[in-house]
């Protein structure tokens, strides 16, 4: 099993993965299994963090997956699926919640002062893409009555829902676009976690320079640990590696999206990263100092 000290388990729902991996890089993935568990869980189009909680629920558990069109919902079902079937799933956009909550939206005139039927109503019809996925950001904060909602976390038990034992908010694959206008009523916090996780917007083609920026990253990592005398087992052959693996994740892009294969690419050199310096200085080639704490930081934040 691998030691890296990462956000979330690599356990055994993420080490089947590595079958779809295997069909791109068979060497990286016999070499380096636990990046690749982690590249193919955010390649194939779901976030590895909420994919393992779904997995990690009760077998008899319902999960409502909420959250705009084309935001991975149908994704991860499918693939939630082909590993257990005995977790139930439901998906639906803000208009399926706001038709489940037509007699609580009759009964009170308006969400706790939040969102007028009227007034939601308006903004799904203009397609007012911003003000649209803020409104459906405090829907589900009042249905669930909470102070923020995280993508990808499950969160309480539903008041208005009663049929689905849980939500999960989905990544709402916002543009920086899309918050203009919005800051203001959506917290600083979702904004910067939601602009960290997802691109602001879909490559429109297959880019070149993207797999050379990459082993530059590679390059830049294993001139900092030479300078800093850290001798480990990183040379050439990775950065090989890296070279194939990139191409072939470019090849799938148009299979899966721009994005989602960025995100894989990006997964895997700041693991490689954590890998190389978390490595050097489990085997006492690196003194607990300022030096280890700064390449952390560089390639790590």
């Amino acid at each position: 099993m691998p030691t890296l000290d990462i956000p979330f388990p690599l356990n055994g729902i993420v080490h089947k993965m590595l079958d779809f991996a295997e069909n791109w890089a068979p060497d990286l993935v016999r070499v380096y299994p636990d990046n690749v568990a982690l590249a193919c869980a955010s390649v194939i189009g779901v976030r590895a963090k909420a994919f393992i909680t779904i997995n990690m629920m009760p077998c008899n558990a319902e999960v409502m997956l909420i959250g705009v069109p084309s935001s991975g919902k149908t994704t991860t079902m499918t693939i939630v699926r082909m590993i257990s079937s005995d977790i139930l799933m439901r998906s639906g956009t803000p208009e399926f919640i706001e038709q489940e909550m037509s007699d609580y939206i009759a009964t009170n005139g308006f969400l706790q002062g939040v969102i007028s039927m009227d007034e939601f109503a308006r903004t799904l019809k203009h397609k007012e893409r911003g003000r649209y996925l803020a409104d459906m950001y405090y829907l589900l904060k009042c249905i669930y009555d909470c102070e923020c909602i995280e993508s990808g976390r499950i969160t309480t038990k539903s008041r208005f829902i009663p049929r689905c034992s849980y939500l999960m908010n989905i990544y709402m694959a916002m543009t920086y676009e899309d918050y203009v206008g919005v800051s203001n009523v959506v917290d600083e916090a979702f904004i910067r976690r939601v602009l960290v996780l997802e691109y602001p917007e879909r490559l429109p083609k297959r880019l070149h320079r993207r797999s050379m920026k990459g082993l530059r990253v590679v390059r830049e990592i294993m001139s900092d640990l030479d300078r800093c005398q850290v001798n480990v087992n990183i040379d050439e052959n990775l950065v090989g590696h890296i070279e194939a693996a990139i191409n072939e994740i470019d090849s799938m892009a148009s299979r899966i999206s721009y994005a989602c294969a960025e995100s894989c690419i990006a997964y895997f050199l700041r693991i490689m990263a954590w890998r190389a310096i978390d490595r050097a200085y489990t085997h006492n080639k690196m003194e607990k100092s300022d030096t280890f704490f700064d390449l952390a930081a560089k390639y790590l934040a």
